[in-house]
């Protein structure tokens, strides 16, 4: 399998993006260097655990950190398949405007990731680039964007469903699920 190939100028990147969890994940199995203070991947990990993940969260990255690398290769912007946006999307075009002016002048495209509720449009276009989104209806989804599931730890600890009463199952979320302890509203 061919490693996806994606241009992130790390230089320009900024800490506080490790915030959008999964809007910068593709990028963490490279962020393990000088410039951040992390000069192997043990320590980026435990940096991360202590200053940007809940308690319950520890294990969700844990493999992709070791192991993304075998998947994803940081190239030249010549080279890659696509120019990564490295932060989550926050209703400003104007934010995105320096990554869609790279993608043109090399004639490549964007890849954004987007996890969150809002199912609004996101104004990347369809010539642009592509979205991989958590949150995406249907009826209003673009060529370019797609459905993305959330990346999220287990919380059931092992505990799943053994038996059903009814003969067609049904799963549904509506609401907070909680990032603090275990908070849930449905």
């Amino acid at each position: 399998m061919a490693k996806l190939k994606l241009y992130c100028d790390l230089e320009s990147f900024k800490k506080e993006w490790l915030g959008g969890k999964s809007e910068t994940l593709f990028l963490f199995p490279f962020l393990f260097n000088k410039k951040y203070k992390f000069n192997r991947r043990e320590e980026f990990l435990q940096h991360f655990n202590e200053n940007v993940l809940q308690q319950h969260e520890h294990s969700r990255f844990k493999e992709l950190i070791e192991q993304g690398d075998k998947y994803i290769e940081l190239t030249s912007v010549e080279d890659c398949d696509f120019i990564f946006v490295p932060f989550k999307w926050s209703n400003d075009r104007n934010s995105i405007v320096p990554y869609i002016e790279l993608a043109n002048h090399h004639n490549k495209k964007i890849l954004m990731l987007f996890e969150d509720d809002y199912s609004g449009p996101i104004p990347l276009e369809p010539d642009e680039g592509i979205i991989l989104r958590t949150s995406i209806y249907k009826s209003k989804q673009k060529p370019n964007e797609y459905a993305l599931p959330p990346f999220r730890c287990d919380r059931f600890k092992n505990v799943y469903i053994k038996e059903k009463s009814i003969a067609k199952t049904t799963v549904g979320f509506c609401g907070f699920f909680g990032t603090h302890g275990c908070s849930y509203i449905c």
